[in-house]
């Protein structure tokens, strides 16, 4: 009997961890940074997200990850605000945003004139940011 106990709490403890690990929506965020200055100072906010790792510095030429997850079953509203400073003299800023409502995903960004933005699609759990120098 305590065999049968045991080996039936083990299969319940197995099907309640799948189901915890099933409802859990991975997310990271590539910071791609192809102007000419180093984004610093990363700052991250977030509201019904679970923040893995921020990159405070992501240095020109290379990309920087933001990982997050959240519970994909029960979320309202997931915001991800990522912002960074430009290490140059005017102090403007580049800020991603990752966001999703019961209706879906949405990604934006905001930059000054002289960077140029894109990203690529937000329901995707690898979520592209790039920025670029805008030629003078």
């Amino acid at each position: 009997m305590r065999t049968l106990v045991l080996a039936l709490s083990l299969f319940l403890a197995a099907l309640c961890s799948s189901a915890l690990a099933d409802g859990k929506k991975h997310v990271t965020l590539h910071i791609v940074n192809k102007t000419h200055y180093d984004f610093i100072n990363g700052n991250a906010e977030h509201k019904q997200v679970n923040v893995n790792s921020v990159q405070s510095t992501v240095p020109k030429g290379q990309t920087g990850l933001v990982k997050f997850h959240f519970d994909e079953d029960t979320f309202s509203d997931v915001k991800m605000y990522v912002t960074y400073t430009l290490a140059s003299d005017d102090g403007n800023t580049v800020e991603v945003k990752y966001h999703v409502t019961k209706s879906g995903f949405d990604c934006s960004m905001e930059a000054p004139a002289n960077v140029a933005t894109s990203h690529d699609d937000c329901s995707d759990p690898d979520v592209h940011y790039e920025f670029d120098s805008n030629p003078s």
